[in-house]
């Protein structure tokens, strides 16, 4: 299998809750099941509104900053595969064959910011059971041979990161003059390659908003080999274009009736300043298609249904000339209009684009979209999130809620609500077999606290801990309405979480499995002394795998990690057909 690894600037994420039990065997939650909730509350904004201040009021009332930190210190890498010894429970018959993976930054100076860290790839693989006992479970931790570790290595040089002077725009540009000069490139940012993971027809990218991804390749026995750094994918993309973007979106969706991938790209230069891009599986570019906005925005990540692809014009916009006056070029503008854009996509590609003005807010991260029974409505579900307006969005922490965006395709109007005012959430994933179509429930990180500061990295320095998977219905049902939580699995005493849920179908039937990687770290230990000696550190990693029709169960699997993984990003499951 083939990997494209890429990085970005995302909100700073993580997770840990204290609740009960180490060993898999006791394992418990302190949420009981959730109690059905049909009865259908009525809120205003102002209600609405009041309800997140005092959820988010509460959440920064503890934060438990030394152990938070010490998550965050950059691991050894570990390239050589090494067997998994310690399993509590027995993984289902059920649970498909493959490779669990899980990229982030690492290896940052503490004079950089955390998102400059090079990325670096965690494998776990899980061998078919007819490979067994030959075969067990094995983990790795490899960097990804970018072209800026490449001109690193041949140069003796280091690349200047350029999020440390966040929310200062010219520390920024002075870093990346200083790397344009010391290896005359125009990527004059680094391709850190460390944020997002995503497989088609066997090819699999892991996506960075400004710079193009690097394919690489994994083996059956979890070993990560690097293929090609900076990848055009054969000629799909322009990798000449400096840090102005354009290159290619951290996340895409793939259609599961037809096996298109669409991403939705930005830059920032010159017009069209979004672009749709088409691929056939193993990401071979079928169609581009601009798409003509009035301001160049930050867009992260984008929806398909059906008949549509759909674009987020949301008001963090991309300003460029905000470096001149010191300020980091991205930016919350609450005045400025916000729109949802539905794009022709399959027979329909002909038909021209048509936006329906909505409230100002920001969606990092779409849950799902689709269209009703009627083709009439179209319904977006996103996490959304209401920055300090006129201020970098890595500057403070902005809270984020399960929204609902219904287009009424015959009258352009957009009917607005709020999910969920009560639980900060991120991470949203789904089943894939269900992108685009309508689905039942998605899954997603609950917080537990907000605070800071983190030391260990100079930006960002507030972050929020989340301290639980939940499962959220998207639809309304004879029990649940949507936006109601259906399932919890609250983490154990001293656990927290490294990464986003991970949806992995169950084979030949309904139904999901999630795979988290969490850590258990004891009260009382220093980031410093991580740091001076990581090997020692009293801190402990878990694979761990729930259904996803009984979260409140707990895992029905977990495997002790060799050694314990520091704090990532985005994460995803490969089909063992398509390891090496």
């Amino acid at each position: 299998m083939r990997i494209v690894a890429t990085s970005t600037s995302l909100l700073l994420l993580l997770s840990g809750h204290e609740v009960h039990s180490f060993s898999l065997p006791l394992l418990s939650t302190s949420a009981s099941t959730v109690a059905p909730s049909k009865s259908k509350i009525q809120r205003s904004k102002e209600e609405i509104k009041s309800l997140q201040d005092q959820t988010e009021a509460a959440l920064k009332r503890h934060h438990d900053t030394d152990s938070w930190n010490a998550l965050f210190v950059s691991c050894p890498e570990r390239p050589d595969p090494m067997a998994i010894a310690k399993e509590e429970g027995t993984i289902p018959a059920d649970f498909p064959p493959g490779a669990y993976l899980r990229v982030g930054p690492n290896g940052a100076d503490a004079t950089d910011g955390f998102y400059d860290g090079d990325g670096m790839i965690h494998c776990v693989t899980f061998p078919p059971k007819s490979k067994e006992p030959k075969m067990r479970p094995t983990y790795s931790a490899t960097y990804i041979d970018t072209k800026g570790r490449q001109l690193e290595q041949q140069s003796g040089k280091k690349f200047q990161g350029t999020l440390s002077g966040v929310p200062r725009g010219l520390p920024m540009i002075q870093s990346i003059v200083s790397n344009a000069l010391a290896f005359r490139t125009l990527q004059a940012q680094k391709d850190t390659c460390n944020t997002a993971l995503a497989e088609h027809g066997g090819k699999i990218l892991a996506l960075m908003e400004q710079c193009p991804p690097s394919e690489v390749e994994i083996g059956q026995d979890g070993r990560l080999r690097t293929v090609e750094a900076s990848s055009s994918l054969n000629g799909a993309i322009d990798t000449t274009i400096p840090i102005s973007g354009g290159v290619l979106s951290a996340h895409g969706r793939t259609c599961p009736k037809t096996g298109d991938r669409i991403h939705v790209s930005y830059r920032s230069d010159q017009q069209p300043y979004l672009r749709m891009d088409v691929f056939a599986p193993g990401f071979a570019l079928k169609e581009s298609v601009g798409i003509d906005i009035p301001t160049p925005i930050f867009s992260h990540d984008c929806a398909i249904t059906e008949n549509y692809a759909v674009v987020l014009d949301l008001p963090l916009t991309l300003r460029t000339n905000r470096i001149l006056r010191d300020k980091f070029p991205v930016e919350y503008e609450p005045d400025h209009p916000a729109r949802i854009g539905l794009v022709p996509r399959g027979d329909n590609n002909k038909g021209e684009i048509r936006w329906f003005d909505c409230e100002p807010g920001v969606v990092l991260h779409a849950v799902n979209a689709w269209e009703t029974d009627d083709a009439n409505t179209v319904i977006v579900q996103g996490f959304r999130s209401e920055p300090i307006p006129q201020a970098c969005y890595l500057e403070q922490f902005a809270p984020s809620y399960y929204y609902e965006y219904s287009i009424d395709l015959t009258t352009g109007v957009v009917t607005e609500q709020t999910l969920n005012p009560e639980h900060v959430v991120e991470f949203p994933v789904i089943n894939e077999k269900l992108t685009g179509l309508e689905c039942p429930a998605c899954y997603c990180l609950s917080a537990k606290s907000i605070g800071g500061p983190l030391e260990v990295y100079a930006q960002p320095q507030e972050g929020v801990i989340f301290g639980a998977i939940a499962k959220l219905a998207a639809v309304d049902s004879d029990k649940f309405n949507k936006g109601d939580v259906v399932g919890k699995f609250a983490m154990p005493e001293g656990f927290a979480v490294m990464t986003e849920p991970t949806v992995v179908p169950k084979v030949d039937q309904d139904g999901e499995y999630i795979l988290i990687i969490a850590n258990y770290v004891p009260k009382g230990v220093n980031w410093k002394d991580v740091a001076n000696d990581y090997d020692a550190a009293p801190i402990q990693s878990k694979v761990m795998m729930l259904d996803g029709d009984d979260l409140d169960a707990g895992p029905v699997y977990s495997a002790t990690l060799p050694y314990h993984v520091p704090y990532g990003l985005h994460s995803g499951f490969i089909d063992w057909k398509n390891l090496k």
